[in-house]
């Protein structure tokens, strides 16, 4: 599969240039090999975190594939590398993986309540809702290796989801973990997907922050970002 890479930090994210087809045909290729693998799904917000934090620039390096989530990543490399890229969301992704009813899938992530709605499908062979203590994390991760999920949904906000994935590795044998964000609550109806029309004018992420307060705060990324794009623009088209 080709990829774009984006320099961070001291790292390199090799973005995939990819389409839901053909992440679908990676996965289904993945989950007949050993060992678990970690899917990013890569939006602005995120690789600006990794552009300020070292360990966590290192652990968006380490996973095994990397989608282009958000607007802003996709328009950053067609800008800068002139390479246009289909955007593939979790938003998409998890739906897909579910209905598609080739898969055991286990939830990790959000309340209790919300969890129960969003584990109606009988794809889900487990849930686990986001609140525990680090002295029940042993026992969780045993739980999710007996489930025998092919893939782990796990939505908890980033960085806290991939730092569970990562640490999950070590427990599973087999798989795929995927960082969804607020999928979980989009599957159990609590926070509905925006509207066609703002994901056609690539304002998905602005409709959710307005819908959603709390995600205002989280938009500071926005300037960093601008500044990361004109950066390595310059940088290419210096080279």
């Amino acid at each position: 599969m080709k990829t774009i890479p984006l320099p961070l930090n001291q790292e390199t994210l090799f973005v995939a240039d990819t389409t839901l087809a053909d992440t679908l045909a990676w996965i289904a290729d993945r989950c007949k090999k050993p060992g678990f693998a970690r899917l990013l799904t890569l939006n602005p917000e995120i690789l600006m975190a990794g552009h300020h934090n070292t360990d966590i620039a290192s652990l968006l390096a380490t996973a095994d594939l990397t989608l282009p989530d958000g607007t802003g990543i996709v328009a950053c490399i067609r800008l800068c590398f002139g390479h246009g890229i289909a955007r593939v969301t979790g938003s998409d992704l998890a739906p897909a993986l579910i209905t598609s009813g080739r898969y055991r899938i286990y939830l990790l992530g959000s309340t209790p309540d919300t969890l129960q709605k969003a584990a109606q499908n009988p794809t889900i062979c487990g849930h686990h809702h986001g609140f525990w203590t680090e002295t029940e994390w042993p026992g969780i991760a045993a739980y999710i290796a007996e489930s025998k999920p092919d893939i782990v949904l796990v939505g908890m906000g980033f960085p806290r989801q991939e730092q569970v994935l990562e640490k999950l590795k070590s427990s599973m044998s087999h798989g795929i973990g995927i960082g969804v964000g607020g999928v979980i609550e989009m599957l159990a109806g609590v926070h509905p997907r925006a509207p066609q029309w703002t994901q056609n004018l690539h304002l998905e992420w602005l409709y959710r922050a307005l819908k959603q307060p709390s995600r205002l705060s989280r938009l500071r990324w926005i300037g960093g970002f601008g500044a990361y794009t004109w950066s390595l623009w310059w940088q290419r088209r210096c080279v």
